[in-house]
């Protein structure tokens, strides 16, 4: 299936009160919905023409490996480049083709992948270095570049091309540029029905949806990738035994829900929302509302330092953006200077952000990376979940991965590899790996509590602390319908 949606959809222009709210546009959602569904989503009618075409005439390339032929330098060069840009890659010659190549072309021929038959190539030169290239196990597909020259055969060259293309089981694409001089060669391409397109890029374009939709279509990323190294089973009990206990939460959850409702509010409070957490069983940071410097030296006595003071209100966003969040506190002489400095910041906000904000104290975790987890119920597909990079990196990298719920155990999996911040979870340049099964514990959770409790608009932990040993709720932000 293909979709032709001819614009994007402009984002609310009412301020957030959620990262995910902000992040997660209507656009974003229509994305990951149409992706997790293997449609293909077109951004003009020349996508949507080059893709009739080729789904229609070529055969489904069953990996991304990709050879490239051409008898012009520059348009192989820049099609190379615009290959590991489309999720395709160039495919490695063996040993034994590369010989058959050198053999059998011009001593100044290139025969690494892209292979350069040179400006001077007849039909047989094409001939012999597309029949190695389609009998080589590395390669998937194969895209076939003309340019018209004094010397160039292109209706014999085309003819080529039909006939080894027809013998192939491998998909074959053409890019014959050159305009009205390679008519006649595209014609033939068309008649026999060969997949031909008038640039290089438009053919990567087409071999790449091609691949995706292949992939999507054996491994439907709505039942998550398979690995021969998983027990189903065990992956199946777990995953059972995670929705399991956030349903046993459920009713707690809506009765912390129908008392803000009862008061006619559609935010939760610092309290309640870790009362959520914790009828979920997620760890939370030892965490208080302190009103005076005495509190908070009572907190830091028992808990230890490092702390954190906050500035906590539904209606702030960017809490760093006006100071306040103040990490790192060491000692008793650094805490009674930062509490003076987050009263000061707090009397400069707005009125109606100052009457609803409190300060917090609350130790600090370290050592560990900071994610975000939010979900957000959309009018079209329902409850969306977004996972990435968190914190202060939020909208710095835009690490936005987004799910339509339900989700599964692998599933989960799958949308933490695809992030920009899985490289640092995973550990990176020799470091160890963080705990990744809380974290996929902690997403589960939350995914299957939103299922739940209909009357969440937008939940979110930001950050999320993934530490060696386990995960931590920062901060979390409830909104009600």
């Amino acid at each position: 299936i293909f979709i032709l949606k001819p614009g994007k959809s402009k984002a609310a222009k009412r301020a957030m009160q959620s990262h995910t709210g902000s992040m997660a546009g209507e656009d974003d959602v229509l994305d990951a919905a149409l992706r997790q569904y293997g449609i293909i989503r077109c951004s003009g009618l020349e996508d949507i023409f080059d893709l009739f075409k080729a789904f229609s005439w070529g055969k489904i390339p069953k990996g991304n490996n990709l050879a490239i032929l051409s008898n012009a330098g520059g348009p192989a060069v820049l099609s190379a480049d615009l290959v590991s840009e489309s999720g395709l890659k160039l495919a490695i010659l063996s040993a034994k083709t590369k010989k058959i190549l050198e053999e059998n072309l011009p001593r100044y021929a290139s025969i690494v992948n892209p292979i350069d038959v040179l400006g001077d190539a007849l039909s047989d030169r094409y001939h012999v270095a597309l029949e190695a290239v389609l009998k080589e196990e590395n390669v998937d597909a194969v895209l076939v570049l003309l340019t018209p020259q004094v010397m160039t055969q292109i209706e014999d060259t085309a003819e080529v091309i039909v006939n080894l293309s027809q013998k192939s089981k491998k998909p074959v694409f053409c890019s014959f540029i050159g305009g009205t001089e390679v008519e006649k060669g595209e014609r033939l391409l068309n008649e026999y029905k060969v997949p031909a397109f008038r640039y290089p890029e438009r053919g990567i374009y087409a071999i790449a949806k091609m691949w995706e939709w292949y992939k999507n279509s054996k491994y439907p990323s709505w039942r998550g990738i398979p690995s021969s190294s998983r027990d189903d089973e065990a992956i199946s009990v777990k995953r059972d035994s995670f929705a399991s206990l956030a349903m046993t939460s459920i009713p707690t959850i809506k009765q912390i829900v129908t008392h803000v409702k009862g008061y006619n509010r559609n935010t939760l409070n610092i309290s309640e929302s870790n009362e959520i957490l914790k009828a979920l069983k997620i760890n939370i940071p030892a965490t208080k509302v302190i009103s005076s410097l005495e509190e908070a030296y009572d907190f830091a006595n028992n808990n230890g330092y490092p702390v954190v003071l906050k500035i906590s209100s539904p209606n702030l966003l960017h809490k760093t953006e006006v100071g306040g969040v103040i990490a790192n506190i060491q000692s008793k002489e650094q805490l009674i200077e930062n509490f003076r400095t987050i009263g000061s910041n707090l009397s400069k906000l707005d009125k109606e952000v100052k009457e609803k904000s409190k300060i917090i104290i609350q130790k600090q975790i370290e050592d560990g990376v900071e994610v975000i987890v939010g979900v957000k119920k959309d009018s079209s597909f329902g409850n969306v979940l977004m996972f990435g990079a968190g914190g202060t990196l939020t909208e710095l990298i835009e690490d936005k991965n987004l799910r339509i719920l339900p989700i599964s155990q692998e599933e989960v999996e799958q949308l933490v590899k695809k992030s920009k911040i899985y490289k640092v979870l995973k550990g990176y340049r020799g470091k160890a790996q963080y705990n990744l099964d809380a974290l996929y514990n902690l997403i589960l959770k939350v995914s299957s509590m939103a299922e739940e409790v209909q009357e969440l608009k937008e939940f979110e932990i930001n950050p999320i602390i993934v530490t060696h040993e386990n995960v931590w709720a920062v901060d979390t932000k409830v909104i009600l319908n």
